[in-house]
């Protein structure tokens, strides 16, 4: 049964650190709020900032739940 591993911790914290050195350990996917948000959006998002990481979790959960149901574990770097 494939795994969900979650991060939890304050901005800066180490998380991101963290779950990368859990997607080696687990051999998981990691989906990464940040990651996604500044290759998409960039840098500027301004007030749009919490609707863009809103609209980027709906689709990263939808996106884990396919890939936790192919047996591969999964790393979510969200910051939960």
């Amino acid at each position: 049964m494939a795994k969900v591993i979650m991060t939890c911790g304050k901005i800066c914290s180490g998380k991101s650190t963290y779950a990368e050195r859990l997607r080696r350990e687990h051999g998981a996917v990691l989906l990464s709020i940040d990651e996604i948000m500044l290759a998409v959006f960039g840098q500027n998002v301004g007030e749009m900032h919490d609707e863009y990481v809103s609209r980027t979790e709906k689709y990263l959960f939808g996106k884990s739940l396919e890939i936790i149901n192919s047996g591969i574990n999964v790393v979510l770097d969200w910051g939960v």
